[in-house]
């Protein structure tokens, strides 16, 4: 276009209307300035279109700018700006054609006074939420046991030695790979972007980015786009603890995981040593105990099987031959038993009727038994068949006599009786 313009000039040429309009809008897109700017003045003729866009002049005492909102922006912006209002509204200028007008396309505002560096934070703030980088799907788990631990902050502040006596605490089994950065002024952005780049790679498993407390001046640096997007590239988790658990920067919402303080950030950074060694003591009780458990379960299915096993031997049928003969003759004696019991009242009875009818037992009551000659001889029945003289034998209830006949008589209980008479 310049070209053109110069042959144009040197022929006393001319330009179209489109001409010089396209000049003017590729002039001003090309300038920094005017697509990055702060503008501060007065709202008039606000006005809503039907497709949401809000249209309005900003205006000081010397000249008025024309300024627009897209929707869906204007809604938020409204109440801002409204008719009447000092506001500070950022944007950048372009050219609208149709009507040969330059305006103000605006994509934040807020009332005067709020302050630039709020009005930075926020237009950051939404730029980077709006790309993504605070988002939570991208944010990645700390590591559960470390092995170097990075940490950035200043060599001579006190969240170095805050962070270093927590990680000695809790976990000193890990390596700390300190890299010193300025945390305050001008130059701390650029220190913080190359710290976070030579400790990572220094090879350590988590980042820490701390500094103490400070006013939102002194704490500004986290809030540079540098910063930010220094973090978001780092290939570990970065865990940040900047200021006072009030305060929040940009670098906070990109980090991985915030940390109220600098020794909240090292507490979160490194495992707690003595409660994981609580931790071990309880897991080995609970093995020791499985391990009983499953050792008494496993002999007892062994058992099982051994008795089944037993089963199958020769010997067991032996064993169960003779457990089984046992059992039977068990079984007889207790038949035996009952029954003998049950035929004991019979037999005594039978008994006592036997013993009644023994002729042995008449003589237990003074009787006595004949024999001829000896006790194996016949039984004398009758006196009419001895002998006057005779020899005898008399079998008595305990023992035996042998006697002689003297005399005998047909009824000896007859003679006896006359003899008394």
């Amino acid at each position: 276009m310049s070209n053109f313009l110069g042959e144009a000039a040197g022929t006393a040429s001319f330009l179209t209307v489109g001409e010089l309009t396209a000049y003017v809008r590729a002039s001003m897109l090309q300038d920094p300035l005017l697509q990055d700017l702060w503008v501060q003045g007065e709202v008039s003729q606000a006005s809503l279109s039907r497709a949401g866009h809000l249209f309005f002049l900003l205006r000081d005492e010397s000249a008025s700018l024309k300024a627009v909102v897209w929707a869906p922006a204007s809604y938020r912006l409204r109440p801002a700006l409204c008719e009447g209002k000092q506001v500070l509204v950022h944007g950048r200028l372009d050219v609208y054609a149709a009507q040969g007008i330059y305006q103000l396309y605006v994509d934040e505002a807020v009332p005067l006074g709020v302050g630039l560096a709020y009005l930075e934070f926020e237009r950051l703030r939404r730029k980077l939420e709006a790309e993504g980088l605070f988002d939570e799907s991208r944010k990645r788990p700390l590591p559960r046991f470390p092995k170097r631990i990075g940490v950035v902050t200043s060599d001579q502040g006190a969240a170095r030695r805050d962070i270093e006596h927590v990680l000695s605490r809790r976990w000193p089994l890990a390596e700390v790979v300190l890299v010193p950065a300025f945390v305050q002024g001008s130059q701390a952005p650029e220190t913080i972007v190359a710290a976070l780049r030579r400790v990572a790679a220094a090879g350590v498993d988590v980042i820490i980015l701390a500094r103490g407390g400070g006013d939102a001046e002194a704490l500004s640096c986290f809030n540079d786009e540098r910063v930010a997007r220094a973090i978001a590239a780092m290939p570990v988790p970065v865990v940040t603890g900047i200021g006072h658990e009030t305060d929040t920067t940009i670098a906070d919402f990109v980090a991985d995981c915030r940390a109220p303080t600098p020794t909240a950030a090292a507490a979160l950074a490194s495992p707690d040593a003595g409660q994981l060694l609580g931790e071990l003591q309880h897991l080995l009780v609970r093995a020791h105990a499985a391990t009983m458990r499953e050792v008494g379960a496993k002999s007892a299915a062994l058992e099982q099987h051994w008795q089944r096993l037993q089963r199958f031997t020769p010997l067991h049928s032996v064993l169960l031959a003779q457990v089984s003969v046992e059992r039977l003759a068990e079984r007889l004696k207790q038949l035996a038993a009952n029954s003998l019991r049950g035929l004991g009242e019979p037999l005594q009875l039978l008994r006592h009727r036997l013993e009644a009818s023994n002729p042995l037992a008449i003589l237990a009551r003074g009787y006595a038994v004949v024999h001829r000659g000896t006790c194996a001889g016949p039984v004398v029945r009758d006196a009419a068949t001895l002998a006057v003289g005779e020899l005898v034998a008399l079998r008595l209830w305990k023992g035996a006599a042998r006697a002689v006949i003297a005399e005998t008589a047909p009824d000896l209980r007859r003679d006896t009786d006359q003899d008394e008479g």
